[in-house]
């Protein structure tokens, strides 16, 4: 396989690019200092992060993927199940946050209710996702050949890492279509029918599960979404896919569509360019509004982040108003209450001034009276076929719209 080595600089840009292309999911972007820290010891050590292009997998080598399911939960699944004090404490170095510490005293506190057998089996200091790649590997008896992101967004930063420590590279390609999504469901290896078993999860709490037969991939969302649930919001695991199928299936060029808009976020801001501009162009979108934050209203419920997004408009759309309706990331907005673009089309919001996406697991980031600027960018084409439009429209969030692509909307609000 020919591969693409990535130094510290290249991976900066993919992540900063990532924040467009996430439509406000995907995990939530590091500072550049929280970058350096995680990254350092990987450069240090000698490890490089790569890339390699579909095309030149072997058809019968594997490709490893994650899977599982991540979100909020209500109040009742957090207080049995919290694997986490929160998002923060994950990311920040100086946190002094360890999760398996974190796990086996709660299983202390819970021991007393839900008391535990002699038999069993608690996850140590060894227990990570890591288990579920093991099992995985010893079902299909083949190693990775490489990995391959399930979808684009700040996350691919630890899917880079993972991969740089196993030392294989990662596809280029996603499997959402360049962008983040909700649910396993909406992947563009659904739209191919790729087969899906055999699915292997590890809990934070020591569970390990194995899927070995799954109807469809909206099953294989419904049973990730709920095993979530029950741990508190979040379980990983791995499934794997022979190299013929993501030469077919995947989204080609995903993580170079990700580098070429965090580089030409850095050439713009060296000369002074206006960033949102140039970050709408690098990922061949449009400026759909700019404006000020009114609110963002949101609600935990069912492993997800349910919520709208109100902005008030500056500059030439002075005077309008612009709603986004999102589950994890946005799928539904309005302008001046008319039904505008929508998913399977990206919505993302940038930072009026950066030109970086917004996340919307980051309340801290919708302050009121902060400039934004939402850019609208043509979804990847497998979402426009028969199959894409069948499983990702907006029927599927209960919108009783029919999906009319962004250039055509464009057209219609003169905006083209």
């Amino acid at each position: 396989m020919a591969l693409r080595e990535l130094q510290a600089e290249d991976l900066w840009n993919i992540i900063v690019g990532s924040t467009v292309l996430a439509t406000g999911g995907g995990g939530i972007a590091p500072s550049r200092e929280l970058f350096e820290h995680f990254t350092r010891s990987t450069f240090e050590s000698g490890l490089k992060p790569a890339m390699v292009d579909a095309e030149d997998l072997a058809d019968d080598g594997m490709v490893y993927r994650r899977t599982g399911a991540g979100g909020m939960v209500r109040r009742e699944d957090k207080e049995k199940w919290l694997i986490n004090p929160g998002l923060e404490a994950r990311w920040r170095p100086d946190s002094g946050f360890d999760q398996r510490k974190w796990i086996k005293e709660r299983l202390r506190e819970l021991e007393y209710l839900y008391p535990i057998p002699a038999w069993s089996s608690r996850p140590d200091e060894t227990w990570s996702a890591d288990v579920a790649e093991r099992r995985l590997q010893e079902l299909i008896g083949k190693p990775p050949a490489a990995y391959i992101a399930s979808e684009v967004g700040p996350n691919l930063l630890q899917k880079f890492l993972k991969a740089a420590q196993e030392g294989k590279p990662l596809v280029d390609a996603d499997t959402a279509g360049y962008r983040a999504v909700p649910e396993n469901s909406l992947c563009s290896l659904a739209v191919h029918e790729a087969p899906i078993a055999p699915v292997v999860l590890a809990t934070p709490w020591g569970d390990l599960i194995v899927y070995e037969k799954v109807l469809n991939w909206q099953r294989l969302e419904d049973l990730n979404r709920q095993i979530a649930v029950s741990c508190g919001g979040e379980v990983h695991g791995w499934m794997a896919h022979e190299g013929r199928v993501i030469k077919s299936a995947a989204v080609a060029g995903s993580l170079s569509k990700a580098h070429a808009i965090g580089e030409a976020l850095k050439q713009a801001s060296q000369s002074q360019r206006d960033l949102v501009q140039a970050v709408a162009e690098a990922a061949g979108g449009h400026i759909l509004f700019r404006g000020t934050v009114r609110a963002q209203v949101n609600e935990d419920k069912g492993g997800f982040i349910w919520g709208d997004i109100y902005l008030e408009g500056i500059d030439r759309f002075q005077g309008q108003f612009f709603r986004i309706w999102y589950k994890n990331e946005n799928h539904m907005s309005w302008l001046d209450n008319r039904p505008f673009v929508m998913s399977p089309d990206l919505i993302t919001v940038v930072d009026g001034k950066s030109g970086v996406g917004l996340s919307n697991f980051a309340v801290k980031e919708w302050q009121w009276g902060r400039e934004v600027a939402v850019l609208g960018i043509p979804c990847a084409p497998v979402w426009r076929s028969e199959m894409g439009l069948r499983i990702f429209h907006p029927w599927r969030w209960g919108f009783a719209l029919e999906y009319v692509p962004i250039e055509q909307r464009l057209a219609e609000f003169g905006l083209a």
